[in-house]
């Protein structure tokens, strides 16, 4: 049986009474809103995407934009082998990635969740709220809790704005990727807060 990222968090001890939820649903209204998801292929270019992968590269299907909800931007090196990347920004239910208010196993336990279960590397204070580093054989993946909060959900729960960071590159050391990808993060958490 397969559980959604909600029906876990109370499988793993969160309460979800309405007690637990007034000091969560606070601190969630102390963050800046970002009221639309930004466009992630704005930020991960075409140009960027072959620098990167050191080769012409070609969009993923898959790419999408839904304001109201997540963008995703993913490309792949042509004729190259297992060179991807990809940003996806996303409204996640704020109580998962509330690192003010969750135990850090817990927090730990979001993260690796919402990336598919890849192994957690490191633990990071910023860019943002908060930074975990993922990485497998080839692939490194940053995910950043921005700070900001999105509109409420259809259930009327508050919403993190969730940054993803994934590049995949077999000739290129862990150390290298996680620093290109935290780059982008730090500019872009930046740039979202109004800093040059």
């Amino acid at each position: 049986m397969k559980l959604s990222a909600w029906a876990l968090l109370v499988l793993a001890g969160l309460s979800t009474g309405a007690g637990a939820q007034a000091p969560a649903a606070a601190r969630a209204e102390r963050e800046p809103l970002m009221a639309d998801v930004p466009n992630a292929c704005a930020y991960l270019t075409e140009r960027l995407a072959s620098e990167w992968l050191r080769a012409p590269v070609t969009a993923s299907a898959a790419n999408e934009h839904i304001p109201t909800f997540s963008s995703q931007c993913a490309w792949s090196g042509r004729g190259v082998r297992n060179r991807h990347a990809g940003f996806v920004f996303k409204y996640m239910v704020w109580e998962m990635f509330d690192v003010e208010g969750l135990p850090p196993e817990q927090i730990k336990f979001n993260v690796s969740f919402a990336v598919g279960n890849l192994p957690l590397v490191q633990t990071l204070p910023e860019p943002g709220k908060g930074a975990f580093v993922f990485h497998s054989r080839d692939a490194t993946v940053l995910l950043v809790v921005t700070g900001f909060r999105g509109p409420p959900d259809g259930a009327k729960r508050p919403q993190a704005f969730v940054a993803t960071y994934r590049l995949s590159d077999p000739q290129t050391a862990h150390d290298l990727r996680l620093a290109k990808l935290m780059e982008q993060a730090q500019r872009h958490v930046r740039e979202w807060r109004g800093r040059p």
